[in-house]
């Protein structure tokens, strides 16, 4: 019968270190791409496509808002569009505001 030697945590914590070290820095993206390559294999083996093909258009939205070149710049409208309407319905809460303390001004002006 053998002896066994329960691992304290810091050497649990150091051979979990040098394995991450063996596998590299890139483990997670490896397992991440398997994962999801076998899931695409299962896919197309258990769903049966028929008809005419759908236009997937979330997917096109997404090629278009993240590329490249039209990325920042329909992101730059974006926000600048946020910013108008930021500013320009300030203003009406502020008409308000000025109209109201108007009035408590000519009343406190006339007493």
């Amino acid at each position: 019968m053998s002896e066994h030697r329960a691992a304290t945590v810091d050497e649990i914590i150091a051979l979990a270190g040098g394995l991450r070290g063996q596998r590299g820095p890139d483990q997670h993206d490896r397992f991440a791409e398997a994962l999801y390559a076998r899931a695409a294999e299962i896919a197309q083996v258990s769903v049966r496509v028929t008809g005419k093909p759908r236009v997937d258009w979330d997917l096109i939205a997404d090629r278009i808002l993240t590329s490249r070149w039209l990325g920042f710049p329909i992101m730059l409208v974006g926000l600048l569009c946020i910013l108008w309407m930021t500013i320009s319905g300030a203003n009406v809460p502020s008409a308000m505001l000025f109209e109201a303390f108007s009035w408590v001004h000519v009343k406190l002006l006339a007493g």
